[in-house]
């Protein structure tokens, strides 16, 4: 016999502003954490702006997929910092 359990309207607003917080908190540390490092080892921030400067931008410098995926030290950074 399988039991259903519905969700009521008041549980699923609780869940959707927890996911909402969770999901903020989770950034908001992060973008904490790069900048501290960044602020603090000026040699990681040194790699990484000599590794920006050395992509082929196109004439508006507008960023594009191409361009992230060739930066490695950046995804090593983002992972370590995640």
């Amino acid at each position: 016999m399988m039991i259903q359990k519905k969700l009521h309207h008041d549980e699923v607003g609780r869940n959707i502003f927890l996911f909402m917080i969770d999901g903020y908190e989770t950034i908001s540390t992060a973008l904490a954490s790069s900048t501290y490092i960044l602020a603090t080892q000026s040699d990681i921030q040194d790699k990484l702006r000599a590794e920006i400067d050395e992509q082929q931008w196109n004439e508006d410098n507008q960023i594009n997929y191409d361009i992230i995926r060739n930066m490695n030290y950046m995804d090593l950074f983002a992972a370590e910092v995640l």
